[in-house]
């Protein structure tokens, strides 16, 4: 991802990420001057999966430690520090993704390992997250076959969190309940005709959910309808070489 004319990069295995400066005339990273940060402080079984920017803050989401770490970033030298205790997820969670809400003080993570969503209350001030709950991602809570969570992301009219099951083959859709404290709630598990969604997305117009399903190479695409809050699969894109990221071009 790209903040502040840095580039950040997690790395899928060791315990670090690296902050390079971009080239201002190619617009593209440079090794010179270039940061590596250690998120934990031995290393053993650390996962970093995802850097995220938000309010200022830089937070670290590491899958082999069940962490999630919060970092300021001065932007007047490049340099980031740990801003507050990590975060600790319940041992075994495996938090993958990191998904703020656009416009309330809520963060929702999906944690790979155990099957789960968790919820946050944020304070954007000092970098704060807050856990309030946590639900199954799956339709049968008590099946015994291997699932692994992995995108998640909001209907375009923000009254759905979805999170995709790799394993039950399905989207977990949640209703968004926002001045509650049982912040989400189960609404449907979607059939996403295929399987494998490691990702997906809706399209610019917010009408259609696209899903990226990597054994079954193909790409589903379901119709939304925003006031029955329903979806509807309409077609697919056929053998693709095990597609993992949707990317719209203007």
């Amino acid at each position: 991802m790209i903040y502040e004319r840095k580039k950040f990069f997690s790395y899928d295995g060791p315990s670090n990420f690296a902050l390079l400066p971009m080239n201002h005339h190619s617009n593209y990273p440079e090794e010179k001057d270039a940061q590596v940060t250690t998120t934990t402080v031995d290393g053993r079984g650390s996962h970093c999966h995802q850097v995220q920017f938000y309010r200022g803050f830089l937070y670290v989401v590491d899958l082999g430690a069940d962490t999630i770490s919060c970092y300021h970033y001065d932007d007047s030298n490049g340099q980031v520090r740990l801003n507050r205790d990590r975060v600790q997820a319940k041992p075994g969670a495996g938090p993958r993704h990191l998904l703020f809400h656009p416009d309330q003080s809520l963060a929702f993570v999906a944690n790979e390992l155990d099957s789960t969503v968790s919820v946050y209350r944020t304070d954007v001030t000092i970098g704060k997250l807050e856990h309030l709950q946590t639900l199954s991602t799956r339709q049968n809570v008590s099946s015994t076959k291997e699932n692994y969570p992995a995108e998640l992301h909001f209907s375009p009219d923000k009254k759905y969190l979805l999170v995709s099951n790799r394993g039950d083959d399905n989207i977990a859709i949640y209703n968004l309940n926002i001045n509650t404290d049982e912040v989400l709630s189960v609404q449907d598990h979607l059939n996403i005709q295929g399987s494998g969604p490691r990702y997906f997305t809706f399209d610019p117009t917010g009408h259609f959910l696209l899903v990226a399903n990597q054994n079954t190479n193909n790409l589903t695409c379901f119709s939304y309808d925003e006031n029955k809050g329903t979806f509807t699969f309409i077609s697919q894109l056929m053998n693709l070489e095990k597609p993992q990221h949707i990317v719209f071009l203007s």
